[in-house]
């Protein structure tokens, strides 16, 4: 059984869990798409929530994607310093970016991009390969329309548009109504940001370089879709 909270500011709020198998699986049991309470899913396991869908209930991918390097410095600050967050990690406390960018061990978050658009969040960098990378790079040419952080507002008047539905505050020219969803939140930075100059930048740039390149291919994408889906 599917409860509905009603939210003032974003909608209908469902308490199932897409960021976990078990919570997709028990939306699935209890047909979360066919009950017309929900027009965005939100989840990272894009290959578990396939499943949530069928021919006569298709979904369609948007995203949007921020630089790796950028991102690994803003997910670093947040579960290293925010004890309520669910991904916090205690061991990181006291750690700086530079510990933990030369860190032996691979990360869930390093090369993250690649895992989850190859369907690999169980492998670590090493493991993954060009193969890796080219079905990623296929999966969004195919399937996601991409949003760019760089260019969030034009990126969600895309959404807007392509989706025919609106995500702006009536009172309001610049809000979002749904601020406080995952992929529209204003960028929050925790910690100090990074430059190109600064050395740790450039070591985060040899460990996500698949990311890297998927995120150049993206960018490309962005571009193209532009061309194609919004000219005048």
């Amino acid at each position: 059984m599917i409860e509905v909270v009603k939210d003032t500011d974003v909608g209908n709020i469902v308490n199932v869990n897409t960021f976990s198998s078990e919570g997709i699986t028990q939306a699935k049991a209890n047909k979360l798409v066919y009950t017309g309470q929900v027009d965005v899913i939100f989840s990272p396991r894009l290959y578990d929530a396939a499943h949530l869908f069928a021919a006569d209930h298709r979904g369609r991918l948007f995203t949007i994607i921020r630089h790796p390097v950028e991102r690994i410095n803003f997910y670093f600050n947040l579960i290293s310093t925010n004890p309520d967050h669910p991904s916090y990690d205690p061991s990181l406390a006291g750690v700086d970016i530079e510990s933990y960018a030369g860190g032996k061990e691979d990360r869930l978050e390093f090369n993250y991009l690649t895992k989850l658009f190859s369907g690999n969040l169980d492998k670590s960098s090493n493991e993954l390969t060009e193969y890796d990378l080219n079905t990623a790079k296929e999966v969004i040419r195919r399937k996601v329309l991409i949003g760019l952080e760089s260019k969030k507002a034009e990126s969600i008047h895309r959404f807007e548009e392509f989706f025919d539905m609106t995500f702006e505050d009536e009172n309001s020219d610049d809000e979002l109504c749904g601020k406080d969803l995952p992929l529209f939140s204003k960028s929050l930075d925790l910690g100090p940001p990074l430059a190109p100059m600064d050395p740790v930048w450039n070591y985060l740039m040899e460990r996500n370089s698949l990311d890297l390149d998927l995120f150049a291919y993206a960018e490309r994408l962005f571009q193209e879709q532009g061309e194609l889906l919004f000219s005048p």
